[in-house]
């Protein structure tokens, strides 16, 4: 867990659209899953992320075809 946590400090570190990018919710009346996509608007490659957060111990569906058309999962 603390190896997550320090992997995730780092992204955040590294990542403008993570410390200093604009915010925008997704789903916002969903009582189960807090989703939202940070992006950093001043960047040449235009980097997002999509965070999505499940507070339930069951699978849950976000809608994100709003998002866009193409993304990297990791």
């Amino acid at each position: 867990m603390l190896n997550f946590y320090r992997t995730l400090a780092a992204l955040r570190r590294a990542e403008p659209a993570l410390y200093g990018g604009s915010y925008h919710a997704v789903e916002p009346n969903n009582d189960n899953v807090f989703a939202y996509v940070r992006e950093d608007g001043d960047a040449v490659d235009g980097r997002s992320f999509l965070i999505a957060l499940n507070f339930t111990g069951e699978p849950q569906e976000v809608n994100i075809t709003n998002l866009g058309e193409e993304a990297i999962i990791t």
